[in-house]
């Protein structure tokens, strides 16, 4: 796959799994995604996204994996996530070059693939 992200996947609210990991996507992250509430596995790992992570996701009350490793985001992991993830502690995967203080335990922060 390749191109964007489309922000219409955020209507698709019965999901459990969206595995768009390994392709060349490109471009934001939809702040869309944050309504699939049904989502344990959300893994868009190994494509050129870039921007920031969008803090809607941290209205995901079903994630139990997050895999954002292996693109360009960069900026800081919004409050939100932060508190979200100190109550879920779900995994979550980072690029090193996104700041995260509340991932630091975390297997998959800071993992660049490895």
């Amino acid at each position: 796959l390749s191109g964007s992200i489309p922000a219409a996947y955020g209507s698709l609210t019965t999901l459990t799994i969206l595995n768009l990991g390994r392709n060349t996507l490109s471009g934001n992250i939809p702040y869309s995604i944050g309504r699939l509430l049904n989502i344990h596995l959300l893994a868009f790992e190994g494509n050129s996204l870039t921007g920031d992570i969008p803090s809607s996701l941290a209205k995901l009350p079903a994630v139990e994996e997050v895999r954002l490793q292996d693109n360009k985001l960069k900026g800081q992991v919004a409050t939100e996530i932060c508190d979200w993830y100190s109550e879920r502690k779900f995994k979550f995967g980072l690029d090193c070059e996104v700041k995260c203080t509340c991932c630091r335990d975390n297997p998959l922060y800071c993992s660049n693939g490895h």
